[in-house]
């Protein structure tokens, strides 16, 4: 059974600024490799097989996309929201 994944509107935004970020400052390529492996953790994700570490807030987790991009979200009935995705080079109190 496939789990529902929701994107939140933080998540839309954040997640279009880095693709914006990748386009302006690297090339198509880099967005594109993102975009692919983004889709293959969410649908690991949506199947169920596939569980991140718990963050240090409560019910919430973070996903390693690649080396500087993190994806936050929770769990919720037969569902997955996605929250927001944080860039790891930016300062830790930035992600609250």
């Amino acid at each position: 059974m496939e789990i529902e994944i929701v994107w939140t509107e933080r998540a839309i935004h954040s997640y279009n600024k880095i693709i914006k970020y990748l386009l302006e400052n690297w090339n198509e390529t880099v967005a594109d490799d993102f975009v692919i492996v983004l889709k293959e953790q969410l649908h690991l994700l949506s199947q169920g097989n596939l569980h991140f570490k718990k963050s240090k807030k409560k019910k919430l987790f973070e996903a390693l996309i690649t080396k500087h991009n993190l994806l936050v979200y929770r769990e919720r009935k037969n569902k997955i929201e996605l929250l927001y995705f944080f860039d790891t080079r930016q300062h830790p109190i930035k992600k609250r």
